[in-house]
């Protein structure tokens, strides 16, 4: 059996999208944020497909993406201010 590499991987990550339904999409996003954060150390692209996880659409997965930015902008961008606006958003969501 052949494997697949991390790019291949990202690409059919990729080709997901909302009309394949919507957890799946989420699914695919996430893990889209485990290659590129953990995999390829690409957090640019981790945050991109972070901020496409919807509210509406799951917010669970939108708490879970709020507080992974929270924990990028204050580890690794070391902005602590944006942090906290990541960190407030989960905090909302807790608390709905």
């Amino acid at each position: 059996m052949e494997k697949t590499t991390i790019d291949q991987q990202i690409e059919q990550l990729k080709k997901i999208t909302r009309e394949d339904g919507i957890e799946k999409y989420i699914d695919a996003q996430l893990r889209l944020v485990t290659i590129y954060y953990l995999g390829k150390n690409d957090i640019e692209q981790a945050e991109i497909c972070l901020l496409k996880i919807d509210k509406q659409a799951n917010p669970k997965a939108y708490a879970d993406a709020q507080f992974f930015l929270g924990t990028i902008y204050e580890y690794d961008k070391e902005d602590i201010k944006q942090a906290e606006l990541y960190y407030k958003k989960v905090e909302r969501e807790d608390n709905a």
